[in-house]
């Protein structure tokens, strides 16, 4: 659905939602680079907000404020979509997903806290070293997270 704007342009309903995203955004000082992408497919359409180095908090609150883009959620269980939070006022999709990267800094300042913790043992100097296989490399995706608590306290 396209919506006419400036009397010259049409924006779609997820650049909407994308835009209102992108102001929104503005007023959480914790996000570096924020991107916001919006797409479309058949059935639907959706929109991601990808951040990096984001406390697993500050990720909760960013997903709350996309959960009202959201028109409803797809019911795996019954397998079918649920239009339970239609907002007549608001733009909204189908999907708006958050994704989050951590930086290699980031992973290497993790990887060194468990060390000094006595979590893990020191088996390379870089964390970008150590083989993927490792329980390392788990433990850290794990505090990363915050499945895990003690990092980002």
């Amino acid at each position: 659905m396209m919506v006419m704007v400036n009397d010259m342009k049409q924006k779609s309903i997820q650049a909407q939602v994308s835009s209102s995203i992108r102001k929104e955004l503005k007023q959480f000082s914790f996000i570096k680079k924020p991107s916001v992408k919006s797409e479309s497919f058949a059935g639907g359409n959706a929109v991601t907000v990808f951040l990096e180095d984001v406390n697993p908090d500050d990720i909760c609150k960013i997903r709350e404020l996309c959960r009202k883009y959201e028109y409803g959620k797809y019911d795996s269980q019954q397998e079918y979509y649920d239009y339970n939070n239609v907002k007549s006022d608001l733009p909204q999709v189908k999907y708006c997903m958050v994704e989050v990267k951590y930086s290699p800094e980031l992973r290497q300042s993790v990887y060194e806290f468990l060390i000094k913790q006595k979590i893990v043992m020191k088996t390379s100097e870089l964390f970008k070293d150590i083989p993927y296989y490792d329980d390392t490399v788990d433990m850290v995706s794990k505090y990363l997270s915050g499945s895990r608590k003690g990092f980002w306290e």
